[in-house]
């Protein structure tokens, strides 16, 4: 039996997201059976795929979000006084 699945990697070849097969039995099939299983797979599996693949950037670019603040939280504006004028230096608290 054939069979057909979707392996999503990225620009390492690292597997990102790999679907369950599907099998298509061949052995009276036409050309037309065998691309209306395909199709009817394509339309079930690709909008779960594109679930995945958005659940995946979101938290990236939480985490992304999330460190940058955890960042800008160590980085302090303090008044320092120069004589009779105060000034703003930026510090870094650790």
């Amino acid at each position: 039996m054939a069979s057909i699945e979707v392996i999503i990697r990225d620009d390492q070849g690292n597997i990102i997201s790999q679907g369950n097969a599907k099998e298509i039995a061949l052995r009276h099939a036409n050309l037309e059976t065998i691309e209306a299983g395909v199709e009817a797979w394509r339309k079930q599996v690709l909008p779960e795929i594109e679930s995945q693949l958005l659940q995946q950037a979101q938290s990236e670019f939480t985490l992304e979000k999330k460190t940058t603040l955890a960042k800008l939280a160590r980085v302090a504006v303090l008044p320092i006084k120069q004589g009779n004028q105060l000034e703003n230096v930026e510090s870094v608290v650790v």
